[in-house]
């Protein structure tokens, strides 16, 4: 399975032409969109997500690193609870 590397950046903006409106785009470490979405006020869900799946390239190498040790070691939990808290971020 192949996926677009990461590190992913999420990049936000108003949009003056609607009312109320935001755009958010998720682009790879070479400035190319993977996602993108239009809200109206203040979406936190939108926000929430493309939280998410900016941190998906860290979470699959956190699962392949405890796939291929067996376990979980200290600094393994460390980047998992420092994930979880960049995802849970606002």
């Amino acid at each position: 399975m192949k996926h677009t590397p990461g590190k992913w950046k999420i990049n936000r903006w108003k949009d003056d032409t609607l009312a109320d409106g935001f755009g958010t785009v998720i682009t790879d470490s070479r400035g190319h969109g993977l996602f993108s979405a239009l809200e109206f006020g203040e979406s936190r869900k939108v926000e929430a997500n493309a939280r998410l799946i900016t941190n998906a390239p860290l979470m699959l190498k956190i699962l392949k690193d405890i796939a291929d040790k067996g376990d979980v070691s200290l600094s393994t939990m460390l980047r998992i609870n420092l994930t979880i808290l960049s995802i849970e971020a606002k």
